[in-house]
């Protein structure tokens, strides 16, 4: 298991993680900063216009936009979050695009 003990400064962080977006072909960047058997915490950043297609939902989530704005996405269903803005992510397929650069903090349950 990781586990952080630090303190991470998020903000410069999510700083760092959007400048390596920009310069990655995918258009993202992550660090985890807790992953452990039954938690995974990780900061993604997305440079506007990236996405995580659909994929399957773990058994509970919460996504947290630290800055810009993102689009979370279901097939009956769509979220616009912005700054400070906190989702339960629902128990089924779901992606998420980047708006405008964007850098989110993605909780998950893995049990």
């Amino acid at each position: 298991m990781t586990t952080q003990t630090d303190v991470v400064q998020i903000s410069e962080l999510a700083a760092e993680l959007m400048t390596d977006a920009k310069q990655h072909r995918s258009r993202r960047s992550s660090r985890t900063l807790v992953a452990g058997s039954s938690q995974r915490a990780t900061v993604i950043g997305l440079a506007a216009g990236a996405e995580l297609s659909r994929h399957e939902s773990p058994p509970a989530a919460t996504v947290q936009v630290l800055s810009g704005s993102v689009e979370l996405y279901t097939t009956n269903r769509e979220w616009s979050l912005g700054p400070g803005e906190w989702l339960t992510v629902p128990v089924e397929r779901h992606g998420l695009r980047a708006v405008a650069d964007a850098a989110v903090l993605l909780t998950v349950a893995l049990r």
